[in-house]
C-alpha cells in the first residue's frame, strides 16, 4: 500500500509544481489555445496542462519503481508516443488524419507487448481468438481516446469525468494480496489530474489541450484492457460504463454529423456541454451537471461489475436515453435555469451597516487561532506516531529545499509554502492512519472540528468580501469521490484504512487551503509550521 500512497501523492505534487512553469513557457512552446468561433473561452490560455499531466503520472513511476513490469513498460512507451503527437497537435493543430495515426501508433506499442481483451459480451472467453481480440482492443482503444479527447470542452470538463473513471477502475481492480498494475496505474494518473485541476477549475488558467486529452483517455481505454485481463468478476460490457458519458456524447455527435451528410470529424458545437451552455446553464454549473452524470455511470458500472451483459446494457441504455430524453424536454418547454436576476447578497447588507471593519479584524484573529490550532495538531501527530524511515529522509529533503526558497526569496515561495504544508499534512495523516493508537475517534474528531471553524471562517470572509474561500466543481468532484469511498465496498482492512485516512487527510487540506488563501499572519504560521513538522518528521527517523 506505501507505494500506492507514494505514487498517487508523488504525481498530485509534481504536476502542481510544474504546471505553473509550464504556463510561463507555453508562450515560448507556441502551446497557446487563442479564442474562436467553436471555443467557449473568450481569452488566449496557455494549453501545456497536459504536459504537467504526463509528468505528474510518469515521473513517479519511473522514480519510485525501480524494476517496472511490463505491463507498466508497454503503458509508458504507448503514453510517450501519444503525449508527442498530443504536443505537435497542440502547436501546429494537425490534420486528424496525422492524429489518428498516432493514437494508432501508441496503441500498436501497447497491442504489440500482448495486451488485448480476452473476454467480450456474449462469447464466452474459449471463443475469443487472437484474430478477433486484436481488432476489437485497437478500435476499443482508439475509440476511447478519441472519445475523452473529443468531451474536453468546458474548464475542468475531460479531467474530472476521466477522474471518475480512473477511481472505478482502480476500485475494481484492487486487490488486498497483491498490488496491480490497474489500480497502481490508475491512482498515480488521479494524483496528476487532481494536481491539473487545481488551476483547470472555472475559470481555467491552463488547458490540457489534445495532448492532455488524449493521454488520459489512452490510460482508461489501456487500464480497462489490463482490467480485462485480470482475475476479476467483471462483466465485459461493464467497459462501457466505466466510459460513461464521453461515450455516449461521442456517439451521438458523430451520428447527428453523419445524419447531416458530414464528416463524423467535423468540428461543431453538437456536444452536451455546449447544449447545456445554450439552455442557459452557466458554465460552472453545466460541468457540474456533467459531473452528476457521468457519477451516475460510474456508479452503474461498480454496482453492475459482475451482472449479465444484457443487463449492463440495458442500464446503460436507460441511464443514456434519460439523459436526451431529459435535455430534449427542457429544449421543447422553453425551460431557462435563470430568469430572474440575484436578490441583494447579504455581503451588501453587511457594508450597509458599517460593520465590516471590525467584523474583519475579528475575522483576522480568528483565522490566526485556526491557523495555530492547525499547526499545533500536525506538530501532535509528529510528536506521537512512529514514520517511516524513508518518509523522514523524504521530508527532511523536502523541509530544506522550503527553507532554501524561503531564503533565496525565490518566486516559489508562495507554491513551496503550499506545497510543505499538503506534504506535512499528508505525512502526518498517513502515519496516524497506519498507526495503531488509543485515541482513534479524538483525531477524527479534532479533524472534523478544524475543519469546521475553517469553514466558518471562509464562509465570514466570503460575506465580508474578505479573501474567503471559493468552492467550485473541484470540490463537487472530491465530494463525489469521498461518497464513492464510503458507498463501494473495497477489502477488509484496507478498506477501513483508505476511510480512516480520505477522513483525515481531506478535511486537513481543506482547512490549510481555507487559511493559505487568506493574506494575514495565518498563511505564514502555516508554512513556518509545516517546515518545522517535515523538519521533526526527519530528524525522528535519522536520529
Amino acid at each position: 500500500m506505501m507505494i500506492l500512497y507514494l505514487c498517487m501523492i508523488g504525481a498530485l505534487f509534481i504536476s502542481l509544481l510544474c504546471i505553473p512553469q509550464l504556463m510561463a513557457a507555453s508562450d515560448r512552446l507556441g502551446l497557446i489555445d487563442r479564442p474562436e468561433e467553436r471555443r467557449v473561452h473568450v481569452r488566449s490560455t496557455p494549453r501545456s496542462g497536459g504536459i504537467g499531466i504526463a509528468l505528474g503520472a510518469l515521473l513517479p513511476l519511473l522514480f519510485l519503481l525501480p524494476q517496472l513490469s511490463r505491463p507498466v513498460y508497454a503503458y509508458i512507451l504507448g503514453a510517450l508516443i501519444i503525449i508527442s503527437f498530443g504536443v505537435w497537435d497542440d502547436r501546429k493543430n494537425l490534420d486528424y488524419r496525422l492524429k489518428v495515426l498516432g493514437q494508432l501508433l501508441a496503441i500498436i506499442v501497447f497491442v504489440g507487448a500482448g495486451y488485448t481483451v480476452n473476454r467480450l459480451p456474449f462469447m464466452s472467453p474459449d471463443s475469443v481468438f487472437s484474430w478477433v481480440s486484436i481488432p476489437v482492443t485497437g478500435l476499443f482503444m482508439l475509440a476511447v481516446t478519441n472519445a475523452f479527447n473529443l468531451h474536453d470542452g468546458l474548464d475542468g470538463l475531460a479531467a474530472g469525468s476521466a477522474i471518475m473513471s480512473l477511481g472505478a477502475i482502480a476500485i475494481i481492480g484492487f486487490s488486498p494480496d497483491a498490488l496491480t498494475v490497474s489500480t497502481l496505474l490508475a491512482a498515480t494518473v488521479i494524483g496528476a489530474a487532481f494536481g491539473f485541476l487545481r488551476y483547470n477549475t472555472h475559470p481555467a488558467v491552463i488547458f490540457m489541450g489534445d495532448a492532455g486529452s488524449q493521454f488520459l483517455g489512452f490510460t482508461i481505454a489501456a487500464l480497462a484492457v489490463l482490467l480485462c485481463r485480470q482475475d476479476v468478476q467483471l462483466s465485459p460490457s461493464c467497459l462501457l460504463m466505466l466510459i460513461g458519458l464521453p461515450a455516449l456524447d461521442t456517439a451521438t455527435v458523430m451520428f447527428q454529423r453523419l445524419r447531416a451528410g458530414r464528416s463524423p470529424f467535423s468540428p461543431d458545437k453538437n456536444h452536451i456541454h455546449h447544449k447545456l451552455l445554450a439552455i442557459g446553464f452557466r458554465h460552472n454549473e453545466s460541468v457540474a451537471i456533467i459531473y452528476g452524470i457521468q457519477a451516475i455511470f460510474i456508479s452503474g458500472a461498480l454496482l453492475l461489475q459482475s451482472a449479465s451483459d444484457w443487463l449492463v446494457i440495458l442500464v446503460y441504455l436507460t441511464i443514456s436515453i434519460g439523459c436526451l430524453a431529459g435535455y430534449h424536454f427542457l429544449q421543447a418547454t422553453g425551460w431557462r435555469p435563470h430568469r430572474h436576476p440575484s436578490p441583494t447578497s447579504a455581503s451588501q447588507a453587511l457594508r450597509k451597516t458599517g460593520k465590516q471593519s471590525r467584523l474583519t479584524a475579528v475575522l483576522n484573529f480568528a483565522r490566526l487561532g485556526a491557523a495555530l490550532a492547525t499547526v499545533l495538531y500536525i506538530l501532535s501527530g509528529v510528536a506521537l506516531v512512529p514514520v517511516a524511515r524513508d518518509l523522514s529522509i523524504a521530508s527532511l529533503v523536502i523541509a530544506c529545499l522550503a527553507l532554501i526558497a524561503v531564503s533565496l526569496k525565490s518566486s516559489l515561495v508562495e507554491q513551496v509554502g503550499r506545497i510543505t504544508a499538503y506534504i506535512a499534512a499528508t505525512v502526518v495523516c498517513y502515519s496516524l492512519t497506519y498507526t495503531q493508537t488509543s485515541s482513534e475517534f479524538w483525531w477524527l474528531t479534532l479533524t472534523a472540528c478544524l475543519f469546521g471553524l475553517a469553514f466558518v471562517i471562509s464562509f465570514t470572509g466570503w460575506l465580508l468580501r474578505d479573501g474567503g474561500f471559493q468552492f467550485n466543481n473541484l470540490d463537487f468532484l472530491i465530494g463525489i469521490a469521498l461518497l464513492g469511498i464510503f458507498l463501494f465496498p473495497m477489502h477488509g482492512d484496507t478498506e477501513t484504512s483508505f476511510r480512516n485516512f480520505a477522513l483525515r487527510l481531506v478535511p486537513l487540506l481543506y482547512c490549510i487551503e481555507i487559511l493559505l488563501n487568506a493574506k494575514s499572519l495565518a498563511r505564514s504560521s502555516i508554512w513556518i509550521g509545516s517546515i518545522a513538522s517535515l523538519l521533526l518528521i526527519g530528524m525522528k527517523g535519522v536520529i
